[in-house]
């Protein structure tokens, strides 16, 4: 039978089957890092004294894994002036600092130091006797681990998707004369996906967001929570 296991246990079992072969930065637990990253925001002078330090730990956690998965350099939001964006930036290059200050490293790195790993021709490690992976539908959510997994297509391995019964929606373009409408429509689009399957992840781009922040913030709660209209 096959084994099955989530896809950040996999990447963790691949990089501490290459740990035995060479030296390979410690790969530090979710706590570890959840551990680092509020030691790097309770002690930076760019976290704001009027929020909660475990909520903005929480974000953190989630931007660095998102960026990782995205291979989003720090140049990309650059522009982005917000205060929020400037934290972050802040909070990331002391929390990489520190991992490279100590040799670690997080899950959120694996997939890309595989792929490099395995993209550089070395020698297949012989305890690592796999040659065939199957994953969901939702690995092409993470880019990172998307292009891991070519590069090991690329050196034999045999990789097959399992597919969702359901027949997915077609997507769809739509014209609007006014800023405000498109947002308008998205939020309306977002509340449908919400009251249809409350466990739904809804993801909205707006491009430029920092410059028109409060007006789609303004659209979205007016269609998302009415009840709190007026609501600071």
């Amino acid at each position: 039978l096959p084994t099955i296991v989530a896809t950040s246990v996999w990447l963790q079992m691949v990089w501490e089957a290459l740990s035995v072969l060479e030296p390979l930065p410690l790969l530090l637990s979710p706590g570890q890092e959840r551990a680092l990253w509020q030691r790097v925001v309770s002690r930076s002078s760019a976290t704001p004294t009027m929020f909660s330090n475990d909520a903005m730990v929480a974000e953190a956690t989630r931007a660095w894994r998102l960026a990782n998965a995205w291979r989003c350099p720090e140049p990309l939001l650059a522009g982005d002036d917000t205060l929020d964006v400037q934290a972050y930036f802040s909070w990331q290059r002391g929390f990489q600092s520190a991992l490279k200050k100590n040799n670690w490293i997080t899950h959120a790195e694996l997939s890309s130091r595989l792929e490099a790993y395995f993209s550089a021709e070395t020698v297949w490690p012989a305890h690592l006797n796999w040659t065939r992976v199957i994953t969901l539908p939702t690995v092409q959510d993470d880019p990172a681990l998307a292009k891991l997994l070519i590069t090991l297509q690329a050196r034999g391995f045999a990789h097959a998707e399992l597919t969702w019964r359901d027949t997915p929606t077609a997507p769809q373009c739509k014209g609007f004369a006014r800023e405000a409408d498109e947002w308008q429509a998205a939020a309306v689009w977002a509340k449908a996906q919400i009251a249809s399957n409350a466990q739904a992840q809804v993801v909205i781009v707006v491009p430029q967001l920092h410059a028109v922040r409060h007006r789609v913030k303004r659209v979205m709660r007016d269609v998302l929570v009415p009840q709190h209209w007026g609501d600071p």
